[in-house]
């Protein structure tokens, strides 16, 4: 009789656990696959930031909302099957909770305290990581540490890695073709309300052909995203006495370095680099006994070998377009990034316009060796340069061009008052067939620079830097955006700007070191495209240190756990594989920020990473 009241209870505790896993498998097989559009109504500050006032937002609203859906399920399964046994007290459990109750505490005073509380609160348009969003975080990676009570668990998360995977594969294969299915005529109808149809033709591929951006908005986010599945499936492997799963697992390992390859992403590859390289350290052992085995073993050591090759050979040859010209800038920049820089050096004489000013009535445009003025004349306008030598410039169809050698790169393009059509109300500076910079003809200045957005005066401004001289175009034009963002860092070390509000910071009218690094002049720099230095100006360096104490509790205690052991239980290896998934984001996340897309991942698989190490901790003593 006991022992049948004892299987109904172990198997009432079974439904439960399964129950309770229902939130975590959506938020890893559901949520990276949204993609819905939603048009945002953009005013004030916004829309004077980011220059529009309707942004339409495929990646970010749809998925917060999910991912908001999915915590409040949460929070009632927790309400519902509270069990007092599910609580874990021990030193590091402790350590995590001081960490993350101040890293929520200075990220609520941040969101408080921010200038621009509603952003900071709800998140930037096409990103969605306010506040809100980071109290989810929260609440799922404690949620996932207190529901993840059996390592027989892990077969469902895997399960639901392998249908996200496999659509993303889908996915990312047509866009890699360069026949996007999100973009096909049933995809349109599928990401686009019906109210907004007029849309769907209106809608192109954002990256080039061949590059991989699946469901997660950038091909960066996929390499993360592929970097954190990876080990994931891989710790599986030798777990798994059946064949047919064994090469299941590798059909998804291999899926995932397709998806890493074809984005394109160098954060991932060094994510994903960093792993391996943890992995051999903490296998070491393991790793030389099999070497001795496989040694005695010719024909076996051989078909191994030629196995892996074949894979890695096969996968780079099939995004070749891509990968390998990726692998190689990374190897470049890395060499150009140790390359010393003259004391002397000035970015500014890499830029064929590096300066203008107006005075006197006058603009006068700085290039390399000349300068070239503008004065409006009865005749019309007058160009001359420094030496007062008059310039030939020539009017066809509201186009001032001229053969001259030193000028002939830079155009002027007119524009006409709409109230009276014949008088020119401004002009275009273009140089190399890009529009640059506009400014109203007219007022006492005689010249104002203005936005082309909505003509409103703005002011050209030298943001102050740290660091990155000369290496501003390393990482993609990273090195530019960290060295403005350092700056920024004097005035958070308590409290940061608010959540999701580094768009507001960022010095957008640092237009000279914009016209170098990215081209154009108006590109909004809404992402720092570092974790580290987002949470820092976003949410406060206390805040930062808060986070890396608790990232780094973690993986200490982890390299105490299974580092150099003689034997990997089915515990030992799923505390493993997550630890894997950590280290590879957090490494990934030094050239990439939190998104939506992927972060969800990260804090599910970093709480299931500390359950693990809890339970294989308390099996040992």
């Amino acid at each position: 009789m006991e022992n049948i009241k004892g299987n109904t209870q172990e198997k009432n505790e079974q439904r439960v656990n399964r129950l309770l896993m229902l939130p975590i498998l959506f938020m890893i097989g559901l949520v990276p696959l949204v993609v819905r559009l939603k048009e945002l109504v953009l005013d004030g500050l916004l829309e004077e930031t980011f220059s529009q006032s309707v942004m339409n937002d495929f990646y970010s609203q749809y998925k917060a909302t999910v991912i908001i859906a999915l915590v409040i399920g949460m929070i009632i399964l927790l309400f519902l099957c509270y069990n007092k046994t599910w609580l874990k007290k021990d030193t590091k459990i402790k350590i995590y909770l001081i960490s993350s109750s101040l890293l929520i505490l200075m990220t609520g005073l941040a969101t408080l305290l921010s200038p621009y509380k509603q952003v900071a609160l709800w998140g930037a348009p096409d990103r969605a990581e306010g506040m809100i969003m980071f109290l989810c975080y929260m609440t799922m990676m404690w949620y996932s540490i207190y529901s993840f009570n059996d390592p027989k668990l892990y077969k469902l998360i895997v399960r639901s890695a392998s249908f996200v995977t496999i659509v993303m594969t889908f996915i990312g294969f047509t866009q890699y073709i360069g026949r996007d299915v999100l973009i096909s005529d049933l995809g349109l109808k599928l990401i686009v309300p019906e109210s907004l149809k007029e849309i769907r033709e209106t809608i192109t591929v954002s990256f080039e052909k061949a590059r991989i951006t699946g469901t997660l908005y950038n091909p960066n986010y996929v390499g993360s995203f592929a970097v954190v599945l990876i080990p994931l499936f891989a710790v599986v492997i030798p777990q798994e006495k059946r064949l047919f799963k064994k090469v299941f697992l590798g059909v998804m390992i291999v899926c995932n370095l397709f998806l890493l390859l074809g984005s394109g992403s160098r954060a991932g590859m060094v994510g994903l680099g960093v792993s391996l390289l943890v992995v051999i350290l903490l296998l070491a052992k393991k790793i030389l006994k099999k070497l001795k085995r496989l040694s005695q073993n010719k024909k076996l050591a051989v078909g191994i070998v030629a196995t892996i090759l074949i894979v890695v050979t096969t996968t780079l040859f099939i995004t070749k377009d891509i990968a390998l010209g990726k692998l190689k800038s990374l190897v470049s920049e890395g060499v150009a990034l140790l390359t010393p820089v003259s004391k002397d050096y000035d970015y500014k004489d890499n830029l064929p316009i590096r300066d203008m000013r107006v005075q006197e009535g006058k603009l006068t445009l700085v290039t390399q060796e000349h300068e070239l003025n503008l004065e409006v004349q009865k005749e019309g306008i007058v160009f001359t340069t420094e030496t007062g030598e008059k310039v030939d410039y020539y009017l066809v169809d509201d186009m001032y061009l001229t053969e001259d050698s030193r000028f002939s790169p830079i155009k002027f393009s007119l524009f006409y008052r709409t109230d009276t059509p014949n008088v020119v109300g401004a002009i275009g500076v273009i140089e190399n067939e890009k529009a640059r910079f506009l400014y109203h003809l007219g007022g006492e200045a005689g010249f104002t620079l203005v936005h082309p957005y909505d003509q409103r005066a703005i002011e050209i401004v030298d943001a102050e830097s740290i660091g990155f001289r000369g290496k501003e175009l390393l990482g993609s034009s990273r090195g530019y955006i960290w060295s403005r963002t350092l700056p920024l860092l004097k005035e958070t070390w308590l409290i940061g700007k608010g959540p999701d509000t580094y768009a507001m910071v960022f010095p957008q009218n640092d237009y000279w070191g914009k016209y170098y690094a990215l081209s154009d002049i108006y590109t909004v720099v809404d992402k720092p495209h570092n974790l580290y230095l987002q949470i820092a100006v976003n949410q406060g360096i206390i805040a930062l240190l808060s986070f890396l104490v608790m990232v780094l509790v973690y993986i200490v205690d982890s390299f105490k756990l299974y580092g150099l052991k003689k034997h990997y239980g089915v515990d030992e290896l799923i505390g493993l594989g997550m630890l894997l998934s950590v280290i590879g984001y957090l490494a990934a996340g030094i050239f990439n920020d939190s998104s939506v897309s992927v972060a969800p991942l990260f804090w599910v698989l970093l709480g299931i990473g500390i359950a693990s190490n809890y339970r294989v901790a308390k099996k040992r003593d």
